[in-house]
């Protein structure tokens, strides 16, 4: 799971740049809202 939700985060940035170069902020809100209502990273095991 933990994959799919690095993957999201990466497609939302993305998109919400696209949207900040289109003007649509709006809509920029909207997804970094989202963006922080995703769960927390999970720490990253050390060797």
């Amino acid at each position: 799971m933990q994959g799919r939700l690095a993957q999201t985060r990466q497609a939302w940035r993305r998109a919400i740049e696209l949207l900040v170069e289109a003007g649509n902020i709006e809509e920029v809100e909207r997804l970094r809202a989202k963006l922080c209502r995703l769960p927390p990273r999970a720490a990253k095991k050390r060797r």
